[in-house]
């Protein structure tokens, strides 16, 4: 009886995404290009999960990588500017360096390492920096994606998948724009029957970027008037500005107590109660006003101001606020 024999398996022979790693070298981490090793090349040990051999069995492998000198440089780039940024690197933690280091790694991608310095000048951009490219830039990093015993990337981020390199390309593009972008004066979001203003101080905008307009709104809260010092048993939907939102936070619940609070701290005074409730006669949200009010140009226009600062001047139940 005649037997054949199975094919024999093809050794992997490189592609235009991966190539076998030359004798003496390991892949760089970042990147994925061949890097010659020497006795004082730094090594890395790297873990590659769920390998399968040839029986179907899977394992676990354990290979060697490096960093190539440009990802080496970077990784010195990122350490330099974390150091002269503290307040950044305080919030990231002992994470930071690598966060950054990978945020750099996306503009590497693109090829835009050139924009580091302009998008790491303030606290500010390296934030939005950080927030915007450094998961996309570990998404991409050889070792994240490609690392595999024997191999490495034929060029510096050859790896890279289209999908990978479009999605890094469009959110630096947003990035950029949110850079570009110049305040305007912005009202909350109507397009659900919210109210158009604060609905405690009756602001109508606020001079925000596009970008930052939803989260300087926040949420829309659904507000009985009658708790509010309104009439009837009306609930209105509306948003409430940042500065007014603190004094809801304080107070826990949409009420009075929340708009007293608020209209207290506009004028630069603090309860001195521990419970932070300080009655005002009269002082009602701008969202209890009749419907159709339009909105203030200025914050709590809708309360005589002038009277609420000669009852807090001569009132011990509130003390000036210090200063911050």
């Amino acid at each position: 009886m005649l037997s054949t024999k199975a094919p024999k398996r093809q050794r992997f022979v490189g592609n235009d995404r991966m190539q076998l790693l030359p004798e003496g070298s390991l892949a760089c981490r970042s990147c994925g290009i061949a890097v010659v090793t020497y006795t004082d090349t730094l090594i890395e040990k790297l873990t590659v999960y769920g390998r399968r051999g040839l029986n179907g069995v899977g394992y676990d492998t354990e290979i060697g990588v490096t960093r190539c000198d440009r990802c080496a440089d970077r990784l010195d780039v990122a350490a330099r500017i974390m150091g002269a940024h503290p307040a950044v690197a305080r919030e990231h933690g002992n994470v930071g360096i690598d966060r950054l280091d990978a945020a750099l790694a996306a503009l590497d991608v693109m090829e835009r390492s050139t924009l580091t310095e302009s998008l790491t000048l303030t606290d500010a951009y390296l934030r939005n920096l950080i927030a915007a490219l450094s998961a996309l830039g570990g998404w991409c990093s050889w070792s994240a994606t490609s690392a595999a015993p024997g191999v490495c990337a034929p060029r510096r981020w050859a790896h890279v998948s289209q999908a990978m390199w479009d999605d890094t390309r469009r959110e630096f593009a947003a990035l950029l724009q949110r850079r570009m972008e110049r305040p305007e004066p912005i009202g909350p979001p109507t397009d659900r029957g919210a109210l158009p203003a604060c609905a405690f101080c009756g602001v109508g905008t606020l001079l925000l970027k596009k970008s930052a307009a939803a989260a300087a709104w926040g949420v829309e809260h659904r507000m009985p008037l009658a708790s509010m010092g309104g009439w009837g048993g009306e609930v209105v939907t509306a948003h409430v500005c940042p500065t007014c939102r603190a004094a809801l936070v304080s107070s826990g619940a949409i009420g009075l107590p929340a708009v007293w609070l608020a209209v207290i701290r506009s004028r630069g005074y603090e309860p001195r109660s521990s419970s932070g409730v300080v009655s005002l006669d009269g002082v009602k949200p701008w969202a209890a006003l009749p419907r159709g009010a339009e909105p203030n140009a200025t914050p709590w226009a809708q309360v005589d101001l002038a009277a609420l600062d000669r009852e807090l001047a001569f009132t011990i139940h509130v003390r000036k606020a210090e200063a911050a």
